[in-house]
């Protein structure tokens, strides 16, 4: 019994045509993208907090070398280093690299905002559909059942054993 329930199955199978035309995993992926886009929509704001946080840590190196040469300046015991100018422009360069890491951190808080209010944005949406599925069974119930009913009711009574 199990050989000719295997080859039934393995007729079956073989039986199996498409006429649809290949796929294209390329096509596909981008019709998956679009979908996920048009689905979630942040995945762009995402990727930007994510860009912007690799920026930050990326910067870091370049900050920390910035302000060692500073510093390096600043112990220095040549007379140049210390004229009034040179003092200047360092306060200015100072300045110009905190308002360079004020504006990094903004960035990145910026696009973690912009996620968080993307993620409940998705999450209102999915409330607001769960809730107008409950409204609708709510509505249609009773006739749905009654119908479900009258269906199973009619099925039961044309059965017949094979």
């Amino acid at each position: 019994a199990v050989e000719k329930v295997t080859l039934a199955a393995q007729e079956l199978l073989d039986s199996l045509v498409t006429n649809a035309p290949p796929r294209n995993r390329e096509t596909e992926a981008v019709k998956a993208r679009a979908r996920s886009a048009k689905r979630f929509g942040a995945a762009p704001v995402a990727m930007m907090a994510g860009h912007q946080v690799a920026l930050s840590r990326g910067y870091h190196g370049r900050l920390q070398t910035a302000v060692q040469a500073f510093e390096n300046d600043v112990l220095s015991n040549l007379l140049g280093y210390h004229e009034m100018t040179a003092v200047l422009d360092k306060v200015a360069a100072g300045e110009l690299l905190a308002r360079r890491q004020d504006m990094a951190a903004n960035q990145l808080l910026s696009h973690a905002l912009e996620q968080l209010l993307s993620r409940s944005k998705r999450q209102r949406d999915t409330e607001a559909a769960t809730i107008n599925m409950q409204l609708t069974s709510w509505r249609d119930g009773r006739a749905a059942n009654q119908a479900f009913v009258a269906g199973t009711g009619d099925a039961l009574r044309t059965w017949r054993q094979p």
